[in-house]
């Protein structure tokens, strides 16, 4: 006979951490204390310096994280607390009226993971993307059509995964309203459609183009189940593959494709681990239907453990500097005045070029071609390398216009090279 979690038993009211709100509380306060104490890193400043310019597109993502930051004015840690919760609430409204046996424990399992607890710190495209997706699982539960075809265009502005979840929408809804759905969406999506058709295919050409081939089918897996959690990857996969009821049915349809996609991809492509994320958020819904509470413990104890070590590092300043982005923005933070008085800095990278701008360092953009592009490209093209530059960041081309690399230690701890051109300078690389 299954378990459930109930507020009380024949023994009394059951110990505080068995309790749904209590749980999910002390989640809710590691989690807003880890925003606070972890510093932005490059890719949130890089979003950052996107609200200062809105547009229909940029080169990496659809506008949507940009134009959240710009329309609210609310600092991006806030914003990404804020839409995390809102997202929760909307999947965890969703488990209810669909019955969910335990659905007080929705937002604890979400939370309770390093995919849920990342969610709300960083800013980055995957927090409205999650919000639209949300929105989408509980309108296709309602049988709303209108509303999901709203949230999946606003999901496409968010982020280009979202596009995997059209075969699901028009396999759950049904020919007539997941046609609507989807219609609608592609009406609301194709001023987007039409910016990328101008710029290159951006960003679904620069997406196209990211992946490394080989067998990473283990990395994969085990980096999913340490994002997810094994209870919720493992027992929720199973779960919604029997599909034993209406509820397990709908979720079928709707992420089958999904999970074959990447499922299939990850085989022989490595994956960064948010991008099979639309995956996880529903899973919570059959934890809270089908499985006993010993394994929903488990699920919530892995999580636990891993906020208890994530809070630890953080808490910890030397151990937090060993994590490479962080220890990168805190040295430019402590670099900033002595790299400021270098009158020809040139970042080669997005993330200098992001961080040096957010400290009110003026720097030029100058990638070599060997390096990826990013929206400065498009902000900034053609503005190669010149004589007499100090070069932030890892310079590792040669360049016609430098004679020799010098690096420069600076008394913060960084080093910086000077390019000194004994030559005609040129603004290319050498190939």
């Amino acid at each position: 006979m299954k378990q459930h979690f109930s507020p009380s038993g024949p023994g009394g009211p059951p110990p505080l951490w068995r309790h749904p709100w209590a749980v999910y509380g002390f989640c809710v306060i590691a989690q807003f204390w880890l925003g606070l104490r972890v510093p932005l890193v490059a890719d949130e400043l890089y979003y950052i310096a996107w609200g200062h310019h809105p547009e229909l597109g940029y080169f990496d993502h659809p506008p949507m994280v940009a134009w959240f930051l710009n329309l609210s004015g609310v600092p991006s840690r806030w914003l990404a607390f804020a839409v995390c919760h809102a997202s929760i609430w909307i999947l965890t409204d969703a488990g209810r009226l669909a019955g969910c046996i335990a659905w007080r424990w929705i937002p604890t399992i979400l939370l309770a993971t390093p995919l849920g607890m990342a969610w709300g710190v960083f800013w980055t495209p995957d927090a409205p993307l999650m919000l639209a997706w949300c929105l989408v699982v509980r309108s296709v539960l309602g049988g709303h059509a209108i509303v999901c075809g709203l949230a999946l265009a606003f999901g496409l502005w968010s982020k280009s995964t979202m596009c995997l979840c059209v075969p699901g929408i028009l396999w759950s809804l049904g020919p007539r309203s997941g046609g609507i759905a989807v219609g609608l969406a592609l009406c609301l999506y194709a001023p987007h459609i039409a910016w990328s058709i101008a710029h290159e295919g951006l960003p679904w050409s620069y997406q196209a183009d990211r992946h490394a081939f080989g067998f990473y089918a283990p990395v994969n897996l085990l980096t999913q189940l340490a994002l997810a959690g094994p209870a919720l990857a493992v027992f929720g996969l199973w779960h919604l593959w029997r599909r034993t009821d209406t509820l397990g049915a709908t979720l079928y349809r709707l992420l089958c494709p999904i999970v074959i996609f990447w499922g299939g991809l990850s085989v022989w492509v490595r994956l960064e681990g948010n991008w099979p994320a639309l995956i996880w958020p529903p899973l919570a819904l059959m934890l809270t239907q089908h499985i006993s509470a010993g394994i929903r413990r488990s699920a919530i104890g892995f999580g636990l453990v891993t906020i208890g070590t994530l809070v630890a590092v953080a808490s910890h300043r030397p151990a937090l500097k060993t994590l490479p982005d962080i220890r990168q923005a805190e040295m430019y933070v402590q670099c900033a005045d002595a790299l400021s008085r270098h009158s020809q800095l040139a970042a080669i990278r997005y993330q200098e070029k992001a961080q040096l701008d957010a400290l009110h360092v003026k720097v030029e953009y100058a990638r070599p071609i060997q390096r990826r592009r990013s929206q400065y490209d498009l902000w900034f093209p053609n503005n190669g390398l010149s004589c007499g530059d100090v070069v932030v960041g890892p310079l590792d081309v040669e360049w016609e216009a430098c004679d020799a690399r010098r690096p420069m230690e600076l008394s913060c701890g960084m080093t910086i090279h000077h390019c000194h051109c004994a030559q005609k300078k040129t603004s290319e690389p050498k190939l």
